[in-house]
């Protein structure tokens, strides 16, 4: 008796030697293997599983039971070319995902469904386990091997194995190339033409798509589909002219190439150069690319434009949207809300959505990940007000909004959500797990690193295929590059490349601002300082600053005047440069800064010091900018930042130095001082627009005046 193999036609007269030829064969490439006796019906993914069947079921076997073929019949299209229980499910599954109604293929059960779910679990509750006589008669074929010559034979093998087949790209066997062919060929929705193929169909679609595009001059790339009548006459792509055959149809599928960008880079006359620097930054979820554009704002410096390459996209591209947009959910479930709602409008009948929840929660959950991983209250009722006004079916009953309970699953959701990823890896997620926590400290709540101003990418994943030791290079490279001269462009990219491991690195381990510096010096440069913030919150650090300062400063002028009269006099007194002389800019803005915080009642000498002569260590300072007046009064002073008694940044104006001082903050993940906390938060939530909504009462206060 003669061992045949069900893949391929191989025959051999040895067990063994087949056992040798499915391993050597048709191991690879994620072929399921069928077993090799054929009255069996089981499959198996890899080689040694194929091995325990056949010493598990039929050790006792020493030749082929191969007194008949068998195959499985579809209760629904009728096909009958399934020759393993595992390709007959899930040829069924593909029927209850296009929501058609499926009956059970056991015998003496009545049950049917159009379910994908429920009809996996009624197999699994009613009818596991089970044997071939368990099936309805009328769904196996038996035919006797006897009975077939080998012609007819290898003829069904080829019909039992159509499925398996699938992903060899071979010729079509059935159609020769001396028959010739006619195809049906749809070039545009309104332009269908006949394509006549005298010598056949080719034997390799590339020469099929050869002839198509030599004979209607089709331009540019494409792909050619065809359409399946195992799935409703479904377009696929098509992978082998085997699948075709005579007076097919054919449909041609143009391959658009995405757009290249192209840059180009000059200097910027200096005249251009104003106080507040211009950033650029066009960016959206959607997109695969984003721009972003840093300037210095001294005398002789340069418009350059980094252009993200896709090494750096892991990172979040946009805030909190002010109008949450719900995203789509699977297809039955789009098609359950739909219904629900035009119930809802009809009658007000609310939908019972139990069997969609999960993946209701789900969706969102990831769209809400895409914005922020520790959401706050308000944000997760703006998602669950934007559910039940896009699908008020699902609005609850007893709730005061109709959507509290959802606010409520979505809290929980997230947090389960955050297990599942931190499990995965995340970094965001991961630095907050137990065991990175010291032992007086392993409690969920206990030293939580989470952003707390509004950051956007606050612990970001390093960028595709980097890794910890392959960024270490980048910032070795990066110390040589800043001793060089007009080398911006190289700086501002490196600097991008290795954003989340400077991030890793003030996070987790919160060195000393000196050692810091000698770490990364390229960070301390008023450009490097806006770019470097644009990357944690999206927001163009000196240029929404200024702009929002000179929007507000005369309205806090006259808040401070009216309100503190006796230390806004103290204040001109003591600085008699700031009484409205010249009308320089910076002056202006400086004035603006100390009224805001006679306003607040924050003393000036806890942000600003005056520098004596002779006076250039500042061990004591933890945030400070240190102002040098000029012996012009007209003239605008000199700051630098100091923190941590290093000097940091030099040469600045006054408003200047505030600005940035909010982008060291950001960038060294500094907590704000306690003594000018108030003045430090209008910064964030006023001038620079981040995290407004919630704010201390003082600060509200003072933005509801501003706003009036």
């Amino acid at each position: 008796m003669h061992w045949t193999c069900k893949i391929c036609k191989f025959e051999t007269s040895r067990r063994n030697e087949l056992l040798k030829h499915y391993r050597l064969r048709h191991s690879h490439g994620g072929l399921f293997m069928p077993c090799l006796y054929w009255d069996c019906y089981c499959s198996f993914k890899t080689w040694s599983s194929l091995r325990s069947h056949l010493s598990r079921s039929h050790s006792s076997s020493d030749t082929v039971t191969c007194s008949e073929v068998l195959s499985f019949k579809c209760p629904c299209c009728s096909l009958r070319t399934f020759s393993t229980e595992r390709e007959y499910f899930k040829h069924i599954g593909h029927h209850l995902k296009k929501l058609e109604t499926v009956a059970c293929v056991f015998e003496n059960c009545n049950f049917r469904t159009n379910v994908h779910g429920t009809y996996a679990s009624h197999r699994n509750r009613k009818h596991t386990p089970h044997s071939l006589d368990d099936f309805k008669p009328e769904l196996i074929q038996r035919q006797p091997w006897c009975t077939l010559s080998r012609r007819i034979c290898g003829e069904f093998l080829k019909c039992v194995c159509l499925q398996v087949l699938s992903w060899r790209t071979v010729p079509n066997p059935s159609i020769s190339m001396s028959h010739p062919a006619k195809l049906r060929i749809i070039l545009k929705d309104h332009n269908i033409r006949k394509l006549d193929l005298p010598h056949g169909i080719p034997g390799t679609v590339e020469e099929l798509e050869s002839i198509v595009k030599d004979t209607f001059e089709v331009d540019g790339k494409f792909t050619l589909h065809y359409k399946d009548a195992d799935f409703g006459e479904e377009y696929f792509s098509l992978t082998s002219t085997g699948d075709i055959k005579d007076k097919d149809t054919l449909k041609v599928v143009q391959i658009i190439e995405p757009p290249t960008v192209t840059l180009t880079f000059s200097d910027v006359d200096s005249s251009f150069i104003s106080a507040s620097e211009t950033l650029v930054n066009a960016s959206a979820m959607s997109e695969t690319s984003s721009v972003s554009c840093g300037t210095s704002c001294s005398s002789g410096s340069q418009d350059t434009v980094i252009l993200s390459s896709p090494e750096h996209l892991s990172q979040r591209l946009q805030r909190w949207p002010t109008s949450f947009s719900v995203p789509r959910f699977a297809y039955d479930t789009e098609l359950l809300l739909a219904s629900g709602n035009e119930a809802f409008k009809k009658d007000g009948t609310k939908l019972n959505f139990i069997p969609v929840l999960p993946d209701i929660l789900e969706k969102l959950a990831e769209t809400i990940f895409q914005y922020v991983a520790y959401p706050t209250s308000a944000q997760l009722a703006d998602v669950a007000e934007a559910l039940v006004r896009q699908h008020p079916c699902l609005k609850e009953p007893g709730s005061y909004n109709g959507c509290y309970g959802w606010q409520q699953r979505l809290k929980y959701k997230m947090g389960n959500y955050r297990s599942k990823l931190r499990r995965l890896g995340c970094p965001e997620l991961d630095v907050n797990s137990l065991k990175r926590k010291q032992a007086h400290e392993k409690t969920p709540s206990k030293n939580l690193k989470k952003p707390r101003k509004a950051e956007v990418n606050y612990l970001p994943p390093n960028p595709q295929g980097e890794t910890e030791e392959s960024l270490e290079k980048e910032r070795l490279q990066l110390l040589d590059e800043v001793k060089k001269r007009n080398n911006y462009r190289i700086i501002s990219e490196k600097m991008a490349k290795t954003f989340s491991s400077r991030r890793q690195e003030v996070v987790n381990l919160a060195p000393p601002v000196s050692d810091f510096k000698s770490r990364w010096p390229a960070l301390f440069d008023a450009t490097q300082i806006n770019d470097e913030f644009q990357r944690i919150t999206t927001v163009n650090l000196e240029t929404t600053f200024m702009a929002k300062l000179d929007q507000y400063s005369a309205k806090i002028m006259s808040l401070a005047s009216s309100k503190a009269g006796a230390s806004l006099f103290s204040l001109h007194h003591s600085h008699p440069h700031m009484q409205g002389l010249g009308s320089s800019v910076e002056i202006k803005r400086e004035v603006a800064i100390r009224c805001l915080m006679v306003y607040l009642k924050e003393k000036e000498e806890d942000l600003f010091r005056e520098q004596l002569d002779g006076e250039e260590q500042f061990p004591e300072e933890v945030v400070k900018v240190v102002v040098t007046r000029r012996a012009a009064v007209s003239l605008p002073a000199i700051a630098k930042i100091v923190i941590e008694g290093t000097a940091v940044l030099e040469d600045l104006d006054v408003p200047r130095a505030c600005a940035l001082v909010m982008g060291l903050i950001y960038a060294l993940n500094l907590s704000y001082p306690k003594q000018v906390k108030n003045t430090l938060e209008v910064f964030q939530k006023v001038f620079l627009e981040l995290d407004g909504l919630k704010a201390s009462p003082r600060v509200m206060s003072l933005k509801c005046k501003l706003l009036l």
